[in-house]
């Protein structure tokens, strides 16, 4: 990077299938915050899925006795919604609804993010290019989006999209298929937070026009 910044990758100690590895880049600050993290990796839905990183503030309280915590999930969720990926796609899902509930009887005052490469896109209107898209068309692999941001009283972990909070009516694409593809453009990528967090005056959100990292990759 340009300036004096230190940033600290984590990687699983274990292999998945091809495509399954991940990597979860730190700065310094925030691997300083870092105060555990766990892969949890199962039969049902494979390896290097679901990583649940603990941050807690290293400063001093800013109320009473109590630092300001952070729970973090980076997912990889499955692009295949049928066939043996179905379902372990489904278990994916299953097993984080479960982390999230566990991680707010745990650590009752930590603000939840979910945020990774979820291969679930919720609107085919504004989180697609596909020109024949109508309003309120879902696609087929809504069902994770569907069931982190679904209200608390329909089911749901009741979890802000950052960008649909800021950016309502924009549509906006992540995913960029490689070469002459017939594939959609797709806003597979998403970040996922807590309510009172996405209340903050401070809320950014926003997706690069042009592709970051240029030849590397599809995102």
């Amino acid at each position: 990077n340009g300036g004096d910044e230190q940033y600290h990758p984590l990687f699983p100690t274990q292999h998945g299938r091809p495509g399954e590895d991940n990597c979860v880049i730190l700065s310094h600050k925030w691997y300083a915050a870092l105060q555990s993290h766990q892969v949890k990796n199962q039969p049902a839905y494979g390896k290097n899925r679901l990583w649940q990183l603990n941050f807690e503030a290293t400063g001093p309280p800013k109320k009473g006795t109590q630092r300001e915590q952070l729970v973090v999930f980076a997912v990889y969720g499955y692009s295949g919604s049928s066939g043996a990926d179905g379902a372990k796609h489904k278990a994916l899902i299953a097993a984080l609804r479960r982390s999230i509930k566990e991680a707010r009887i745990k650590r009752p005052w930590a603000g939840i993010v979910v945020a990774g490469d979820l291969n679930s896109v919720l609107d085919s209107l504004l989180d697609t290019d596909r020109e024949l898209a109508v309003a309120g068309q879902t696609e087929r692999d809504h069902h994770l989006m569907t069931q982190l941001t679904g209200t608390t009283a329909a089911g749901g972990e009741n979890l802000v999209d950052v960008l649909r909070e800021i950016h309502p009516s924009t549509r906006a694409w992540s995913r960029h298929p490689p070469g002459e593809s017939d594939q959609a453009r797709r806003r597979v990528d998403n970040i996922l937070i807590d309510a009172n967090m996405a209340a903050h005056t401070n809320l950014r959100a926003g997706v690069s026009a042009t592709p970051l990292l240029e030849g590397h990759g599809d995102h």
